[in-house]
């Protein structure tokens, strides 16, 4: 049970280094910058780079703030998904909001 939690706790990670850069596409959405169909496909191409990044290169850090960070990128993530159900691509995590 406790490397299945170090495992969750890695995979959050992934997410947690490129925070900046969620921050960024966000903030330029929030402020008009971007529309929404840019930033949908700016933040689900981040998303997916992350997600299937190489975890074996990552300086983790064992603190909570990754893991709920991560859980709003997911939110956003949905959100982004469920915006674009035109989407083509076929992705074990598309086929759960069809």
């Amino acid at each position: 049970m406790e490397l299945l939690i170090y495992k969750v706790r890695l995979e959050n990670q992934k997410y947690w280094g490129n925070r900046q850069k969620y921050v960024s596409v966000i903030s330029e959405f929030l402020n008009g910058i971007t529309t929404a169909e840019d930033f949908s496909d700016e933040f689900l191409d981040l998303w997916k780079k992350d997600r299937d990044r190489n975890g074996r290169k990552m300086n983790f850090e064992p603190d909570t703030i990754p893991e709920e960070f991560s859980r709003l990128i997911g939110k956003v993530f949905s959100c982004c998904e469920i915006f674009e159900p035109e989407s083509k691509e076929e992705d074990k995590y598309d086929k759960k909001f069809y």
